[in-house]
């Protein structure tokens, strides 16, 4: 085969790595590129074939996709199949489109016009924007192809065209087109017909209407094709009930993923929370929408949209035996209609009841009150969970049990790219840090977890500020526990440092060396509250930080489209690629205030976890508090996942100074956890619950 010719320079390291590959002679060449930096501009995923076990003996059980990847040296592009080995990089988000990838081992496809990455390596010191800042001064679509531009199919299987790159459902893309509905055949179209004809007069019609309630099942009537609910009647509804609703869209949550088990086969599932306000009920209607329906619509929807959902499922979580909280999700005949997506132009329910009361309310409401409400993107949990331990233990019947720290890690290592699941685990609090709004809001959060220290060095907290003294607390102290602590405050702490930044710092020292108490009576006490030693190499796991994508956002209207992709799940195509601080210049919600930072070290075999804490507070309506008053002390907080609804909410400079509560106090703690990309993993704390 002859040299690849074409426009792009000599000096093209893919044109060079191309061309010894074909003048390779031996039965199975490859090649290598050097250090030279490639990019990746596209990224396609589409599902294997039967042929995929001969291929690829040794990655039957590695995935069930295949991916195509455009790469480019800047001089030219090639469009390669890649080999499953790297499948893992894609799932995780380490390689994806904008990635630099260096040492690149390439070999020939079968039909020797296509070729096929063996394998790479993702270059992260260069940082997330380096294809961006070496690209900025070309086309990208201009580069011309390094031989003849490639068919538009997937590379390495019978398929006609490719998936969306993070779920199995949305299959409108530019490969697929609408076709009009087939004829219906005869049969199917003759119904039998029933005219009613009501007089006005001599005699006139007598119309009664009977409630919901008073009609039988033996009457056999036919569903009715809409029924809308409101947000006051919700409550009300049964468990199970299938319903339709409309409002203003004033949340719309990130992207997530779950995976859902059928059998012997576990799928991922996306979906995304959303929240609609109504004429009737403070409380926003919430609604747990999959891309199972219309997944090419619910990437488009923004707050103040007018939504439409209709065969909605009501599911009702109890918090106790008087608290309960509903929300709505998908059935399989789930349509959804959304303001601004151009799409479900046909509305039958334009004219019926519901909808015209709600109209008449919206040309009534206040627009600017509504969108002081509007919010997109950041963690949101939902429903809430109990407050109690047994009653929470009762609810997860069926599912896994207390879990060991290095399991945890085990398994959140486990998680591909924005999946979210939840772990419960015994614990202590060993350190405590509060971020006001003003420091963190915007900035730094750590990319990797820290490296475990010695329990006998302090720890340095990344991005703080060299100029401010924190206020530091030791959580525990080498004294009895039943000593009071020294005062938290320190001389050199301005006021405003104590309500910008407050830090517990470690300091249980007869915890992590296994010091007994000189009291003998307490000798027992301490050894059922003892935890294993910690060393250098101690593992951890999570953020020191709060990473940009757990802070929700204040929505901006005129820059929507750009915001919606910044909080959505990474894009395929270069043309869509933006810097990854672009969520950056979007300010944090006014719901947001801060946050705080907990450390905390595994009952079971001393694994360190960072966790970032959002309590919920009175007047916050997004992170609304549970309707149950408790005294705000350190335990009921962690118990019920914020403060009391019923009185103030202590300053975080209240709790640093309460927090010898914490002292030795066993917790079962409920995190949920999020593969936010790469080997940035979310931990935020739910709930935690005192073990007696």
């Amino acid at each position: 085969m002859a040299a690849l010719s074409g426009s792009s320079s000599e000096c093209c390291t893919l044109k060079k790595a191309l061309n010894r590959l074909i003048s390779n002679t031996s039965s199975s060449p490859r090649t290598r590129t050097r250090s030279e930096p490639l990019y990746v501009i596209s990224l396609e995923r589409y599902g294997r074939d039967a042929d995929f076990a001969l291929r690829f003996p040794d990655s039957v059980s590695m995935s069930e996709s295949l991916f195509d990847a455009t790469i480019t040296d800047g001089d030219c592009k090639i469009r390669v199949s890649l080999d499953p080995a790297v499948n893992r990089l894609i799932s995780v988000n380490m390689l994806h489109c904008g990635s630099v990838i260096r040492h690149v081992e390439l070999s020939r496809g079968e039909d020797s016009a296509s070729f096929h990455v063996c394998s790479l390596e993702v270059d992260r010191v260069s940082g997330g924007d380096a294809a961006l800042r070496a690209l900025s001064s070309v086309s990208v679509r201009a580069i011309p192809w390094m031989g003849a531009e490639p068919s538009a199919g997937p590379l390495r299987a019978r398929r006609s065209s490719y998936l969306p790159l993070w779920n199995n459902h949305d299959f409108c893309g530019e490969m697929w087109r609408d076709t009009a509905p087939s004829e219906p055949d005869a049969e199917d179209s003759e119904e039998e017909i029933d005219e009613i004809s009501l007089n006005s007069r001599n005699p006139a019609a007598q119309i009664t209407i009977i409630p919901k309630n008073q009609i039988s099942p033996d009457w056999v009537l036919p569903d009715l094709p809409h029924s809308f609910i409101c947000g006051q009647e919700l409550p009300s509804c049964p468990q199970g009930h299938i319903g339709d609703v409309i409002g203003v869209v004033i949340f719309v949550g990130r992207p997530e993923r779950v995976r859902r088990k059928d059998g012997q086969r576990s799928e991922i599932e996306e979906y995304r929370w959303l929240q609609l306000a109504d004429r009737t009920s403070d409380k926003p209607i919430m609604i747990k929408l999959f891309s199972t329906s219309q997944p090419d619509i619910q990437s488009r929807i923004y707050p103040m949209a007018l939504l439409v959902c209709t065969r909605l499922k009501l599911i009702r979580s109890a918090v106790d035996r008087a608290t309960t909280f509903e929300y709505l999700t998908n059935t399989s005949l789930t349509q959804v209609y959304c303001t601004g997506t151009g799409s479900h132009p046909v509305m039958p329910y334009r004219g019926i009841r519901p909808i015209r009361q709600f109209l008449h309310w919206l040309k009534q409401v206040d627009e600017s009150s509504l969108l002081e409400r509007a919010v997109i993107g950041g963690y949101f949990g939902y429903p809430p969970l109990p407050v109690s331990l047994p009653n929470f233990m009762e609810n997860r019947r069926g599912e896994a049990g207390l879990i060991s720290g290095g399991e945890m890690k085990l398994e959140c290592e486990k998680l591909i790219y924005r999946e979210k699941r939840q772990f419960a685990i015994q614990c202590v609090i060993t350190a405590a840090c509060y971020h006001h709004r003003e420091d963190s809001g915007r900035t730094q959060y750590s990319d990797l977890p820290s490296a475990p220290l010695s329990p006998r060095v302090r720890r340095q907290r990344e991005g703080s500020e060299p100029h401010r003294t924190p206020v530091k607390r030791k959580l525990f102290s080498s004294t009895s526990p039943r000593k009071r602590l020294a005062p938290p405050l320190q001389p050199l702490a301005t006021e405003d440092d104590a309500e910008r930044d407050f830090s517990l710092f470690d300091g249980a020292m007869e915890f992590l060396v296994g010091e007994q108490e000189d009291d003998s009576n307490d000798e027992d006490e301490d050894e059922d509250f003892s935890t294993p030693p910690s060393s250098p190499m101690t593992s951890r796991l999570g953020l020191t930080r709060v990473a940009n994508e757990t802070l929700p956002r204040v929505f901006c209207y005129e820059r929507r489209h750009v915001q919606a992709v910044a909080v959505g799940l990474q894009v395929n195509n270069f043309h869509k690629l933006l810097p990854q601080r672009e969520l950056e210049s979007f300010s944090p919600a006014s719901c947001y205030t801060g946050y705080f930072t907990l450390t905390m070290r595994a009952l079971s075999d001393g694994v360190m976890l960072d966790v970032v804490f959002l309590p919920a507070a009175p007047g916050n309506l997004h992170w609304m508090p549970l309707p149950l008053s408790h005294n705000n002390s350190w335990e009921s907080i962690l118990s019920h996942g914020g403060f009391s609804p019923h009185a103030p909410p202590p300053s975080p400079a209240d709790l640093i100074a309460t927090a010898n509560q914490l002292t030795n106090q066993r917790l079962l703690c409920v995190l949920d956890a999020c593969a936010l990309g790469g080997e940035k993993m979310e931990l935020v704390l739910n709930r935690a619950f005192p073990l007696r």
